[in-house]
């Protein structure tokens, strides 16, 4: 799906934007202007440029003028430009309209109607309000992203990198150590952003000194290590303060979790890879003060276990019992700086 450009010789041409245009000295070629003019002829670039026409009988107005005219007003003229391109790449990008528009099939005019343009065009303003179920709405997630503009004003160079993310082009993206670091950044910012990419593929390369928790709340290990404190490291470029999960709470969505998923396949190696680290670090949340817990006195099916016996549901695997508390005491570390002292009995 072509987001942003026109189609010639059967590759795609992104297209610039005005000011690298101006900045180039680049003019339009006849050709160029005669695609576009094709392009907004059609129907669908009609319905996209509704809510700019100057017609008295469709009061619409823009989406930044009509939810974040009090968040623009003090970005300076660059960042204001800035927000306004990502705005319009964010509305016509696919994730979007999964989201926030195809998702409720009753409520899409038809496709094949000339006449439902304008529904089309109230449908986007009505849904760029309206949460997902336990998600955020389009409206909070940009107002988020103009949030964090709002804290480079005055840094040129965090500026310049929002900057050149905004020109990600693919939603699903793989870093490896072979990508250059500056392209690295580039994608690790769009991460960051209501944009592209989408999906982020890292290796160990993004497991330390990064920052992914703007507009993520969705972690797979797909790589186990066997230390637990390195499987915690890497949920961290997620979990931290200012999260995408701490701003939906925020909004009201008490129920948002931060989803942190471990596949493996039953039966292998890496089940029992993966139980021996879960042990490693259930012991040493214990050690740490944590409560110990046992996952309900459930069954760990694991399959690398030859003992087998049944639980209080009548399945099988192996069973995890629990210590007494005052073993479970007696690990802990106490990390108090001083110890209370007892209190005087009284006379």
């Amino acid at each position: 799906m072509v987001v942003e450009g026109v189609l010639r010789e059967a590759e795609i041409e992104a297209l610039p934007d005005e000011e690298e245009m101006d900045a180039a000295g680049y003019h339009a070629r006849p050709e160029d202007i005669t695609a576009w003019k094709d392009v907004l002829e059609g129907r669908a670039g009609r319905a996209a440029l509704a809510p700019y026409l100057a017609d008295p009988t469709l009061e619409v107005p823009s989406l930044l003028t009509r939810w974040h005219s009090a968040t623009l007003a003090p970005l300076p003229g660059r960042l204001r430009s800035l927000a306004a391109r990502m705005l319009r790449r964010m509305v016509r990008s696919p994730g979007f309209l999964a989201r926030f528009i195809l998702d409720d099939p009753s409520a899409r005019p038809d496709v094949d109607d000339d006449a439902a343009d304008d529904d089309w065009t109230s449908l986007i303003h009505r849904r760029y309000e309206t949460p997902p179920s336990a998600g955020e709405s389009a409206r909070q997630r940009f107002e988020a992203y103009l949030e964090t503009l709002q804290r480079a004003v005055g840094l040129e160079e965090q500026i310049a990198a929002y900057e050149d993310a905004s020109r990600n082009r693919d939603v699903v993206t793989r870093v490896t150590g072979s990508v250059a670091s500056t392209e690295r950044d580039r994608l690790f910012m769009g991460f960051n952003t209501p944009l592209v990419p989408e999906v982020l593929i890292v290796t160990t390369v993004g497991q330390e000194g990064i920052d992914l928790h703007r507009e993520c709340r969705h972690v797979v290990h797909h790589d186990l290590p066997w230390n637990p404190a390195t499987l915690e490291q890497r949920t961290g470029r997620v979990d931290r303060i200012g999260s995408k999960t701490e701003r939906i709470r925020s909004n009201g969505n008490g129920g948002c979790s931060l989803d942190v998923a471990v596949p493996y396949i039953a039966g292998t190696y890496d089940e029992h890879r993966f139980r021996v680290v879960h042990g490693r670090a259930h012991i040493f949340e214990v050690t740490m003060g944590g409560e110990y817990a046992v996952d309900g006195h459930r069954v760990v099916d694991d399959a690398m276990e030859a003992e087998r016996v049944d639980d209080d549901l009548g399945e099988q695997g192996s069973v995890w019992t629990p210590i007494p508390q005052c073993i479970a005491d007696d690990l802990r570390l106490h990390l108090d700086a001083e110890t209370p002292n007892p209190e005087p009995d009284e006379a």
